[in-house]
């Protein structure tokens, strides 16, 4: 009797396993994640216009606060409307006056937070996009290439990336270059999501080269301190060289 209850617990255990299994392998994987799989109409160099979602942000859901977007512009730059875009080669904005170059390949896409034709009736929204995937069991960090344009704020501090709801502080790697720690969510399927917020203006943010990767980041404290050392030895440096 004891026997069979053992062979019946692994044999539990075991479908168990497989169904754990079944559920990663049917987990779906993040896409589209350099924003490359656009399908748009090429654009005169001057001129912007509206697409699909699906066409625009393939596997992406964009959102202006809470409410989700079924199209989206191509090219498109506010003022100071909010805005989620595609941005295309060689873009010269008729009313700013300036040129917008995606950060690589074809196509970044354009987060801008802003302010409804109703405001003050309505705040000051945000703009985000996300996407709910299986985050690869070895991912340490989500690294992405990010700039503001058209705002004298700062980043990383106007937009917000967040893992199953969760925010995640955003480290500087170097250049246009950042990272988040998601170690704590590695091999679960959560949604993904990225935003520019409303708190300092409505900066223009541009977000391309989305990757998952085994390099840890620093936590944000750590590389304050290192920043800070790093200063601290130069200025020794260049007093003891004065002082000699």
């Amino acid at each position: 009797w004891l026997a069979r209850l053992g062979v019946r617990k692994g044999i539990i255990w075991y479908l168990l396993l497989c169904l754990s299994c079944a559920s990663s392998l049917l987990a779906q994987t993040f896409q589209n994640l350099d924003f490359e799989e656009a399908n748009v109409p090429v654009l005169p160099i001057n001129q912007a216009g509206d697409v699909a979602v699906t066409n625009g942000l393939p596997s992406w859901s964009p959102y202006i606060g809470t409410n989700l977007l079924t199209t989206m512009t191509e090219n498109g730059i506010t003022l100071a409307a909010p805005n989620v875009g595609i941005l295309a080669p060689n873009y010269l904005s008729p009313v700013l006056g300036a040129q917008f170059q995606p950060l690589q390949g074809f196509y970044s896409a354009i987060l801008q937070a802003g302010f409804p034709s109703d405001y003050p009736e309505t705040p000051a929204q945000t703009a985000s996009i996300a996407q709910t995937g299986l985050i690869p069991v070895w991912a340490k960090s989500v690294q992405f290439e990010g700039t503001l344009q058209l705002t004298n704020t700062n980043f990383p501090r106007d937009c917000a990336v967040t893992v199953g709801g969760v925010n995640t502080p955003v480290v500087p790697l170097g250049g246009i270059l950042y990272g988040c720690d998601i170690s704590a969510f590695a091999g679960l399927e959560e949604q993904l999501s990225f935003a520019m917020l409303t708190n300092f203006g409505n900066g223009l943010m541009l977000l391309d080269a989305i990757s998952f990767s085994t390099q840890a980041v620093p936590e944000p404290s750590v590389l304050s301190l290192l920043v800070s050392g790093v200063l601290g030895l130069v200025f020794w440096q260049r007093t003891r060289h004065k002082t000699a």
